[in-house]
């Protein structure tokens, strides 16, 4: 069997949304890191057999396949192929996965492996929102999947693990403080640099800008809803799980089904510290 190693590995700096990268369409920011890893791995385009993206919104700026049409943007050959994937929030580890199986299998020899999303310029949720009058409902579920499943949204089934398991509205926040602590650290001290390419790009007003630090982390803001959770304790934490609760005994289920059915996740997994991989990377055997 084929080893399937990772030789280069660059990013984007994170925007915040609405942020610096407010104005930079998705596919043109994929587009540009792209062309910035085969620079960096100092491989010719046309010698990579697939460029593999994830991206959860396919609509829009991000549709019609945005991987491969990022990669004509980038300047790779027409020849180089290139595909879009959706396993929703776990879309760009998914594309790697694809990556790795493809050296693995003998199948490919050298495969870009991404993700792109911008949901200050594609909302999310917007691709089940597209109803269109006399043609498609704008929610996609039929009763095939309504009789058997009640959907879920993340801030309500995270509602529900935490009361499950016991996880405190404060602990979380704590949790959350300390993450951006960690990252506000890690990006004063450089630790970032290596991975995130500076890239040139225009702000709201048309100015352009050099682009190339984290906008998400903000300790000092957390801290202040740090307080605010602690002062308030564990108050207006449970709308959103007494609705679906009450959809589920309206439909004449137990709302433990929706643990069952695998909706909820399991306690090591609910309080997992999970490290993200810089993307896109270059693999190849």
């Amino acid at each position: 069997m084929s080893e399937a190693v990772i030789v280069a590995a660059v990013r984007s700096a994170i925007g915040k949304k609405k942020g610096s990268l407010a104005a930079t369409r998705a596919d043109d920011l994929l587009a540009l890191v792209l062309r910035s890893l085969v620079e960096r791995a100092g491989v010719e385009p046309k010698h990579v057999d697939d460029v593999i993206t994830g991206c959860v919104t396919e609509i829009g700026e991000q549709g019609f396949n945005v991987s491969r049409t990022a990669a004509l943007m980038a300047g790779f050959p027409v020849e180089v192929t290139g595909t879009t994937v959706n396993r929703q929030c776990g879309s760009s580890q998914q594309a790697f996965h694809f990556a790795a199986q493809a050296v693995l299998a003998g199948a490919q020899d050298a495969v870009i492996a991404a993700g792109v999303e911008s949901m200050s310029r594609v909302p999310m949720g917007s691709d089940a929102a597209m109803g269109v009058p006399g043609v498609a409902a704008a929610i996609p579920f039929s009763n095939m999947f309504n009789d058997k499943f009640a959907f879920v949204p993340q801030h309500s089934s995270a509602e529900m693990i935490a009361e499950k398991w016991g996880i405190s509205r404060q602990e979380c926040e704590r949790f959350s403080y300390e993450s951006h602590q960690r990252a506000a650290r890690a990006r004063e001290q450089g630790r970032f640099k290596d991975e995130i390419v500076s890239l040139k790009v225009k702000n709201a007003e048309g100015a352009e800008l050099s682009f190339d630090a984290d906008e998400g982390d903000s300790p000092r803001h957390h801290a202040r809803e740090v307080g605010d959770a602690q002062a308030g304790g564990e108050a207006g934490g449970r709308g959103h799980r007494r609705h679906v609760v009450a959809d589920l005994r309206r439909r004449g289920r137990d709302p433990g089904d929706v643990g069952r059915e695998g909706q909820a996740a399991r306690p090591e997994a609910a309080r997992a510290r999970w490290s993200p991989q810089p993307s896109p990377a270059w693999i190849r055997r």
